[in-house]
Protein backbone atom coordinates (compact mmCIF):
# COMPACT_ATOMS: atom_id res chain seq x y z
CA UNK A 1 0.00 0.00 0.00
CA UNK A 2 1.15 3.23 -0.73
CA UNK A 3 2.29 5.65 1.60
CA UNK A 4 -0.20 8.04 0.63
CA UNK A 5 -3.29 5.68 0.64
CA UNK A 6 -1.86 4.64 4.45
CA UNK A 7 -1.80 7.82 5.79
CA UNK A 8 -5.36 8.84 4.60
CA UNK A 9 -6.64 5.23 5.89
CA UNK A 10 -5.27 6.22 9.25
CA UNK A 11 -7.14 9.62 9.27
CA UNK A 12 -10.07 8.28 8.15
CA UNK A 13 -10.12 5.54 11.34
CA UNK A 14 -9.29 8.46 13.84
CA UNK A 15 -11.94 10.52 12.49
CA UNK A 16 -14.39 7.81 13.13
CA UNK A 17 -13.15 7.46 16.50
CA UNK A 18 -13.64 10.76 17.52
CA UNK A 19 -16.89 10.85 15.64
CA UNK A 20 -17.85 7.77 18.04
CA UNK A 21 -16.72 9.38 21.18
CA UNK A 22 -18.10 12.43 21.47
CA UNK A 23 -21.80 10.89 22.09
CA UNK A 24 -20.27 8.46 24.96
CA UNK A 25 -18.28 11.89 26.48
CA UNK A 26 -21.70 13.60 26.64
CA UNK A 27 -23.55 11.17 28.04
CA UNK A 28 -20.89 10.23 30.85
CA UNK A 29 -21.16 14.34 31.62
CA UNK A 30 -24.82 14.41 31.68
CA UNK A 31 -25.20 11.45 34.11
CA UNK A 32 -22.14 13.38 36.16
CA UNK A 33 -24.38 16.60 36.35
CA UNK A 34 -27.36 14.85 37.32
CA UNK A 35 -25.69 12.80 39.91
CA UNK A 36 -23.93 16.16 41.61
CA UNK A 37 -27.42 17.91 41.45
CA UNK A 38 -29.46 15.08 42.92
CA UNK A 39 -26.30 14.85 46.21
CA UNK A 40 -26.53 19.08 46.46
CA UNK A 41 -30.54 18.89 46.62
CA UNK A 42 -30.74 15.83 48.78
CA UNK A 43 -27.85 17.90 51.14
CA UNK A 44 -30.41 20.67 51.22
CA UNK A 45 -33.54 19.09 51.67
CA UNK A 46 -31.81 17.00 55.36
CA UNK A 47 -30.81 20.49 56.43
CA UNK A 48 -34.10 21.51 55.80
CA UNK A 49 -36.63 18.83 57.01
CA UNK A 50 -34.04 17.42 59.71
CA UNK A 51 -35.02 18.73 63.20
CA UNK A 52 -32.65 21.02 65.04
CA UNK A 53 -31.04 19.83 67.51
CA UNK A 54 -30.29 22.08 70.76
CA UNK A 55 -27.25 21.05 72.92
CA UNK A 56 -27.02 21.09 76.41
CA UNK A 57 -24.76 23.23 78.05
CA UNK A 58 -21.40 21.72 79.70
CA UNK A 59 -20.35 23.96 83.03
CA UNK A 60 -17.14 21.05 83.68
CA UNK A 61 -19.24 18.70 85.55
CA UNK A 62 -17.03 14.86 84.32
CA UNK A 63 -20.66 12.86 84.66
CA UNK A 64 -22.13 15.22 81.66
CA UNK A 65 -18.86 15.43 79.42
CA UNK A 66 -19.96 12.48 77.72
CA UNK A 67 -23.50 13.16 76.72
CA UNK A 68 -21.78 17.15 75.43
CA UNK A 69 -18.91 15.49 73.72
CA UNK A 70 -21.09 13.09 71.67
CA UNK A 71 -23.68 15.52 70.58
CA UNK A 72 -21.35 18.12 69.85
CA UNK A 73 -19.08 16.25 67.58
CA UNK A 74 -22.47 15.01 65.67
CA UNK A 75 -23.87 18.10 65.49
CA UNK A 76 -21.06 20.53 64.98
CA UNK A 77 -17.41 19.49 64.81
CA UNK A 78 -18.32 16.93 61.78
CA UNK A 79 -20.79 19.44 60.12
CA UNK A 80 -18.90 19.86 56.79
CA UNK A 81 -21.59 23.56 56.19
CA UNK A 82 -19.67 24.98 58.83
CA UNK A 83 -16.39 26.78 58.89
CA UNK A 84 -13.91 26.80 62.02
CA UNK A 85 -14.66 30.16 62.95
CA UNK A 86 -18.25 29.35 62.84
CA UNK A 87 -17.55 25.83 65.14
CA UNK A 88 -15.60 27.90 67.51
CA UNK A 89 -18.96 30.24 68.28
CA UNK A 90 -21.20 27.39 68.86
CA UNK A 91 -18.77 26.03 71.10
CA UNK A 92 -17.90 29.03 73.19
CA UNK A 93 -21.46 29.69 73.54
CA UNK A 94 -22.25 26.20 75.32
CA UNK A 95 -19.73 26.51 77.66
CA UNK A 96 -20.42 27.64 81.38
CA UNK A 97 -18.39 27.90 84.50
CA UNK A 98 -15.47 26.44 84.87
CA UNK A 99 -15.61 24.74 80.94
CA UNK A 100 -16.10 29.23 80.23
CA UNK A 101 -13.39 29.61 82.34
CA UNK A 102 -10.85 27.17 80.79
CA UNK A 103 -10.53 28.70 77.65
CA UNK A 104 -11.81 32.31 78.15
CA UNK A 105 -8.39 33.50 76.67
CA UNK A 106 -9.17 32.23 73.75
CA UNK A 107 -10.95 34.36 71.34
CA UNK A 108 -13.42 33.43 68.84
CA UNK A 109 -11.37 32.56 65.73
CA UNK A 110 -10.73 29.73 62.86
CA UNK A 111 -7.52 29.62 64.12
CA UNK A 112 -8.41 28.96 68.19
CA UNK A 113 -11.30 26.48 67.25
CA UNK A 114 -8.88 23.36 67.27
CA UNK A 115 -6.47 24.39 70.57
CA UNK A 116 -10.25 24.97 72.46
CA UNK A 117 -11.29 21.39 71.61
CA UNK A 118 -7.90 19.67 72.26
CA UNK A 119 -7.82 21.55 75.61
CA UNK A 120 -11.54 20.77 77.05
CA UNK A 121 -11.02 17.09 75.26
CA UNK A 122 -7.34 17.14 77.23
CA UNK A 123 -9.43 18.25 80.32
CA UNK A 124 -12.36 16.09 80.63
CA UNK A 125 -11.29 12.96 78.78
CA UNK A 126 -10.65 11.53 81.99
CA UNK A 127 -12.09 7.84 83.16
CA UNK A 128 -11.14 7.89 86.71
CA UNK A 129 -12.96 11.34 87.66
CA UNK A 130 -15.99 10.37 85.66
CA UNK A 131 -16.33 7.01 87.39
CA UNK A 132 -16.09 8.90 90.92
CA UNK A 133 -18.57 11.68 89.38
CA UNK A 134 -21.27 9.04 88.47
CA UNK A 135 -20.43 6.94 91.88
CA UNK A 136 -20.21 9.57 94.36
CA UNK A 137 -23.82 11.31 92.59
CA UNK A 138 -25.22 7.96 93.37
CA UNK A 139 -23.91 7.61 97.14
CA UNK A 140 -24.29 11.11 98.18
CA UNK A 141 -28.46 11.03 97.53
CA UNK A 142 -29.71 11.55 101.09
CA UNK A 143 -31.49 9.42 103.01
CA UNK A 144 -35.80 9.98 102.49
CA UNK A 145 -37.14 10.25 105.69
CA UNK A 146 -40.88 11.02 104.25
CA UNK A 147 -41.39 8.95 101.01
CA UNK A 148 -43.33 11.06 98.67
CA UNK A 149 -43.25 10.97 94.71
CA UNK A 150 -40.73 13.46 94.11
CA UNK A 151 -37.99 11.41 96.78
CA UNK A 152 -38.69 7.91 94.78
CA UNK A 153 -38.80 9.50 91.71
CA UNK A 154 -35.56 11.17 92.28
CA UNK A 155 -33.68 7.70 93.42
CA UNK A 156 -34.95 5.90 90.61
CA UNK A 157 -33.53 8.38 87.91
CA UNK A 158 -30.73 9.37 89.45
CA UNK A 159 -29.35 5.43 89.95
CA UNK A 160 -30.42 4.94 85.88
CA UNK A 161 -28.92 8.06 84.80
CA UNK A 162 -25.46 7.00 87.22
CA UNK A 163 -25.06 3.46 85.66
CA UNK A 164 -26.05 4.26 82.08
CA UNK A 165 -22.78 6.75 82.58
CA UNK A 166 -20.61 4.13 83.70
CA UNK A 167 -21.85 2.00 80.62
CA UNK A 168 -20.96 4.35 78.20
CA UNK A 169 -17.28 5.34 79.66
CA UNK A 170 -16.72 1.73 79.30
CA UNK A 171 -17.43 -0.13 82.03
CA UNK A 172 -19.40 -3.49 82.70
CA UNK A 173 -21.73 -3.54 85.27
CA UNK A 174 -23.48 -6.34 84.82
CA UNK A 175 -22.33 -8.04 88.05
CA UNK A 176 -22.81 -4.73 90.08
CA UNK A 177 -26.37 -5.49 90.69
CA UNK A 178 -26.41 -6.84 94.80
CA UNK A 179 -23.86 -3.98 95.52
CA UNK A 180 -26.09 -1.37 93.90
CA UNK A 181 -29.18 -2.86 95.31
CA UNK A 182 -27.75 -3.12 98.81
CA UNK A 183 -26.49 0.42 98.40
CA UNK A 184 -29.63 2.39 97.19
CA UNK A 185 -32.01 0.33 99.58
CA UNK A 186 -30.08 1.89 102.64
CA UNK A 187 -31.64 5.54 101.21
CA UNK A 188 -35.61 3.83 101.83
CA UNK A 189 -37.26 4.67 104.93
CA UNK A 190 -38.16 1.93 107.38
CA UNK A 191 -41.91 2.04 106.24
CA UNK A 192 -40.94 2.01 102.44
CA UNK A 193 -37.58 -0.37 103.10
CA UNK A 194 -40.64 -3.30 104.88
CA UNK A 195 -42.60 -2.98 101.96
CA UNK A 196 -39.55 -3.82 99.40
CA UNK A 197 -38.70 -6.64 101.38
CA UNK A 198 -42.30 -7.84 101.53
CA UNK A 199 -42.25 -7.67 97.85
CA UNK A 200 -39.67 -9.93 97.08
CA UNK A 201 -40.16 -13.44 95.77
CA UNK A 202 -37.62 -14.74 97.52
CA UNK A 203 -35.83 -13.66 100.60
CA UNK A 204 -32.81 -15.74 100.62
CA UNK A 205 -31.82 -15.10 96.81
CA UNK A 206 -30.24 -11.89 96.47
CA UNK A 207 -32.53 -9.56 94.61
CA UNK A 208 -31.75 -7.73 91.14
CA UNK A 209 -31.72 -4.56 90.08
CA UNK A 210 -34.13 -4.23 87.77
CA UNK A 211 -36.65 -5.60 90.54
CA UNK A 212 -35.20 -2.78 92.77
CA UNK A 213 -35.87 -0.35 90.11
CA UNK A 214 -39.24 -1.76 89.24
CA UNK A 215 -40.45 -1.56 93.24
CA UNK A 216 -39.01 2.22 93.38
CA UNK A 217 -41.55 2.85 89.55
CA UNK A 218 -44.83 1.27 91.65
CA UNK A 219 -44.22 3.40 94.74
CA UNK A 220 -44.00 6.49 93.14
CA UNK A 221 -46.32 5.72 90.39
CA UNK A 222 -48.95 4.54 93.38
CA UNK A 223 -48.18 7.78 95.43
CA UNK A 224 -48.87 9.92 92.22
CA UNK A 225 -52.39 8.27 90.90
CA UNK A 226 -53.06 9.16 95.14
CA UNK A 227 -52.02 13.14 94.89
CA UNK A 228 -53.81 13.20 91.43
CA UNK A 229 -57.02 11.76 93.22
CA UNK A 230 -56.96 14.08 96.05
CA UNK A 231 -56.32 16.84 93.74
CA UNK A 232 -59.52 16.18 91.57
CA UNK A 233 -61.36 15.27 94.83
CA UNK A 234 -60.43 18.90 96.54
CA UNK A 235 -61.78 20.50 93.25
CA UNK A 236 -65.09 19.00 93.43
CA UNK A 237 -65.44 19.63 96.91
CA UNK A 238 -64.08 23.43 95.91
CA UNK A 239 -66.11 23.69 93.26
CA UNK A 240 -69.50 22.30 95.18
CA UNK A 241 -68.49 25.03 98.00
CA UNK A 242 -68.59 27.90 94.92
CA UNK A 243 -71.45 26.46 94.11
CA UNK A 244 -73.72 26.37 97.97
CA UNK A 245 -71.89 29.75 98.33
CA UNK A 246 -73.26 31.61 95.25
CA UNK A 247 -76.53 29.99 95.88
CA UNK A 248 -76.63 31.27 99.19
CA UNK A 249 -75.74 34.77 97.95
CA UNK A 250 -78.46 34.50 95.61
CA UNK A 251 -81.02 33.88 98.59
CA UNK A 252 -79.59 36.43 100.50
CA UNK A 253 -80.39 38.57 97.53
CA UNK A 254 -83.55 37.16 96.65
CA UNK A 255 -84.50 38.14 100.12
CA UNK A 256 -83.27 42.04 99.80
CA UNK A 257 -85.52 42.00 96.60
CA UNK A 258 -88.30 40.82 98.29
CA UNK A 259 -87.94 42.73 101.60
CA UNK A 260 -86.62 46.37 99.63
CA UNK A 261 -90.19 46.82 98.98
CA UNK A 262 -91.48 46.84 102.54
CA UNK A 263 -88.63 48.66 104.26
CA UNK A 264 -88.64 51.60 102.05
CA UNK A 265 -92.40 52.00 100.65
CA UNK A 266 -95.38 52.26 102.84
CA UNK A 267 -95.80 51.34 106.14
CA UNK A 268 -98.22 48.45 106.56
CA UNK A 269 -100.32 49.76 109.11
CA UNK A 270 -100.43 53.50 108.70
CA UNK A 271 -99.50 53.72 105.11
CA UNK A 272 -97.47 56.67 105.76
CA UNK A 273 -93.93 56.72 104.32
CA UNK A 274 -92.15 54.75 107.09
CA UNK A 275 -91.35 51.59 108.05
CA UNK A 276 -93.50 49.82 110.72
CA UNK A 277 -91.09 50.23 113.77
CA UNK A 278 -90.95 53.50 113.44
CA UNK A 279 -94.59 53.98 113.44
CA UNK A 280 -95.91 56.28 116.10
CA UNK A 281 -98.86 54.32 116.23
CA UNK A 282 -97.41 50.97 116.79
CA UNK A 283 -94.94 52.41 118.77
CA UNK A 284 -97.58 54.14 121.41
CA UNK A 285 -99.47 50.75 121.37
CA UNK A 286 -98.41 48.46 124.46
CA UNK A 287 -96.80 45.00 123.91
CA UNK A 288 -99.80 43.01 123.44
CA UNK A 289 -101.35 45.35 120.55
CA UNK A 290 -98.11 45.38 119.02
CA UNK A 291 -98.33 41.34 118.60
CA UNK A 292 -101.77 41.64 117.65
CA UNK A 293 -100.95 44.42 114.71
CA UNK A 294 -97.83 42.18 113.81
CA UNK A 295 -99.97 38.91 113.45
CA UNK A 296 -102.25 40.64 112.15
CA UNK A 297 -100.42 41.50 109.23
CA UNK A 298 -98.67 38.11 108.83
CA UNK A 299 -95.23 39.86 109.18
CA UNK A 300 -92.03 38.09 110.67
CA UNK A 301 -91.70 39.05 114.50
CA UNK A 302 -88.11 39.22 114.46
CA UNK A 303 -87.59 41.82 111.69
CA UNK A 304 -91.25 43.05 110.89
CA UNK A 305 -91.40 42.76 107.37
CA UNK A 306 -93.09 40.59 105.67
CA UNK A 307 -90.76 37.63 103.79
CA UNK A 308 -91.31 34.43 102.09
CA UNK A 309 -88.54 32.69 104.17
CA UNK A 310 -89.45 30.22 106.69
CA UNK A 311 -86.56 31.27 108.90
CA UNK A 312 -85.36 35.30 109.26
CA UNK A 313 -81.98 36.26 107.98
CA UNK A 314 -81.91 39.00 110.02
CA UNK A 315 -79.19 38.48 112.64
CA UNK A 316 -80.53 40.58 115.53
CA UNK A 317 -82.80 39.38 118.25
CA UNK A 318 -84.70 41.28 121.33
CA UNK A 319 -82.06 43.42 123.62
CA UNK A 320 -84.18 42.21 126.62
CA UNK A 321 -83.80 38.74 126.31
CA UNK A 322 -81.95 37.62 123.38
CA UNK A 323 -84.80 35.96 122.27
CA UNK A 324 -85.73 35.77 118.26
CA UNK A 325 -88.37 38.42 118.44
CA UNK A 326 -87.97 42.48 118.56
CA UNK A 327 -87.82 44.22 120.96
CA UNK A 328 -90.91 45.77 120.45
CA UNK A 329 -92.78 42.77 121.05
CA UNK A 330 -91.24 41.87 124.73
CA UNK A 331 -93.48 41.58 127.20
CA UNK A 332 -91.59 42.90 130.35
CA UNK A 333 -93.73 41.83 133.34
CA UNK A 334 -92.16 42.92 136.10
CA UNK A 335 -92.10 46.27 134.19
CA UNK A 336 -95.83 45.84 133.57
CA UNK A 337 -96.71 44.81 137.25
CA UNK A 338 -94.68 48.03 138.76
CA UNK A 339 -96.49 50.28 136.12
CA UNK A 340 -100.30 49.10 136.95
CA UNK A 341 -99.80 49.17 141.12
CA UNK A 342 -98.48 52.55 140.32
CA UNK A 343 -101.26 53.61 138.27
CA UNK A 344 -103.45 51.49 141.22
CA UNK A 345 -102.26 53.48 143.90
CA UNK A 346 -102.06 56.79 142.23
CA UNK A 347 -105.98 56.54 141.60
CA UNK A 348 -106.64 55.40 144.86
CA UNK A 349 -104.98 58.72 146.50
CA UNK A 350 -106.38 60.75 143.28
CA UNK A 351 -102.49 61.53 142.37
CA UNK A 352 -101.74 61.87 138.82
CA UNK A 353 -98.30 59.68 138.12
CA UNK A 354 -94.87 61.86 138.13
CA UNK A 355 -93.23 62.19 135.22
CA UNK A 356 -89.62 60.96 134.84
CA UNK A 357 -86.53 62.98 134.84
CA UNK A 358 -83.78 63.24 132.96
CA UNK A 359 -85.73 62.36 129.41
CA UNK A 360 -83.92 63.60 126.27
CA UNK A 361 -86.36 63.86 122.80
CA UNK A 362 -85.22 65.12 119.41
CA UNK A 363 -87.71 65.83 116.86
CA UNK A 364 -88.90 64.09 114.19
CA UNK A 365 -86.73 63.66 111.15
CA UNK A 366 -88.41 62.55 107.49
CA UNK A 367 -86.38 61.75 105.21
CA UNK A 368 -86.64 58.94 102.18
CA UNK A 369 -83.38 57.43 103.12
CA UNK A 370 -83.63 55.35 106.59
CA UNK A 371 -80.04 54.57 106.73
CA UNK A 372 -77.59 56.99 108.59
CA UNK A 373 -73.95 56.76 108.63
CA UNK A 374 -72.24 57.76 112.13
CA UNK A 375 -68.13 58.39 113.02
CA UNK A 376 -66.76 55.74 114.79
CA UNK A 377 -63.44 56.73 116.72
CA UNK A 378 -60.98 54.21 118.81
CA UNK A 379 -60.37 55.99 122.71
CA UNK A 380 -58.18 55.50 125.17
CA UNK A 381 -59.91 55.33 128.37
CA UNK A 382 -58.54 55.29 131.88
CA UNK A 383 -59.74 52.66 134.33
CA UNK A 384 -60.10 53.15 137.97
CA UNK A 385 -56.60 51.52 138.60
CA UNK A 386 -55.05 54.07 136.53
CA UNK A 387 -54.54 51.51 133.33
CA UNK A 388 -55.80 52.28 129.90
CA UNK A 389 -57.18 50.48 127.84
CA UNK A 390 -58.95 51.09 124.25
CA UNK A 391 -63.01 51.32 122.94
CA UNK A 392 -64.88 52.30 120.12
CA UNK A 393 -67.23 55.32 120.41
CA UNK A 394 -69.67 56.40 118.14
CA UNK A 395 -70.16 60.18 117.23
CA UNK A 396 -73.47 61.12 116.89
CA UNK A 397 -73.17 64.96 117.04
CA UNK A 398 -77.54 65.26 117.35
CA UNK A 399 -77.46 63.02 120.68
CA UNK A 400 -78.10 65.36 124.49
CA UNK A 401 -76.74 62.42 126.51
CA UNK A 402 -73.97 60.48 126.93
CA UNK A 403 -74.52 56.40 126.62
CA UNK A 404 -72.29 54.00 127.72
CA UNK A 405 -72.51 49.82 127.67
CA UNK A 406 -72.81 47.66 130.10
CA UNK A 407 -69.30 45.86 128.97
CA UNK A 408 -67.64 48.78 128.76
CA UNK A 409 -68.54 50.19 132.29
CA UNK A 410 -67.17 46.36 133.50
CA UNK A 411 -63.91 46.71 131.56
CA UNK A 412 -63.48 50.44 133.02
CA UNK A 413 -64.44 49.21 136.46
CA UNK A 414 -66.94 52.14 136.84
CA UNK A 415 -69.74 52.08 140.37
CA UNK A 416 -73.15 52.22 138.93
CA UNK A 417 -76.70 52.98 140.46
CA UNK A 418 -79.64 51.80 139.26
CA UNK A 419 -81.82 54.24 136.79
CA UNK A 420 -84.98 54.11 135.14
CA UNK A 421 -85.02 56.11 132.35
CA UNK A 422 -86.94 56.87 129.01
CA UNK A 423 -84.76 57.38 125.89
CA UNK A 424 -86.31 59.14 123.30
CA UNK A 425 -84.49 59.26 119.37
CA UNK A 426 -85.18 59.89 116.12
CA UNK A 427 -88.73 59.27 114.56
CA UNK A 428 -90.04 58.90 118.28
CA UNK A 429 -88.37 55.61 118.98
CA UNK A 430 -88.54 55.37 122.37
CA UNK A 431 -86.81 52.94 124.92
CA UNK A 432 -87.02 52.09 128.39
CA UNK A 433 -83.54 51.75 130.17
CA UNK A 434 -82.72 50.05 133.78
Amino acid sequence: VPQSSFCAIKCTIMGSQLVMSKPIMEAKYDEARKLLKSKMWSTAHHQQSAPKIEIPEFSGHYNKWISFKDLFLETIHKNPTLNKAQKMQHLKTKLKGEAERLVQHLSISADNYSSCWAILTQRYDNRRLQFSSFMNTMLQLPVIHKPDAYNLKKLHDVTTECLNGLTNIGFDITSWDPMIVHLMAQKLDCGTFNEYIKSLQDNREVPTLQEFLTFLENQFTAFETMKSSKKESQSAEKAAGTEKHASRNYEHKKWQLKTYHTSYGQCPLCKNNHVLMRCPQFIDSDTKQRNSIVAKLRLCKNCLFRHENETCNSVKTCKECNMNHHTLLHYNKSHNKIANSTSTENQRSGQRPSKETGTASSNHLSANNMEVLLTTVQVKVMTVDGTYINLRALVDQGSQVNLITENAAQLLRLPRNKLTAKISGVGSVSGDFH
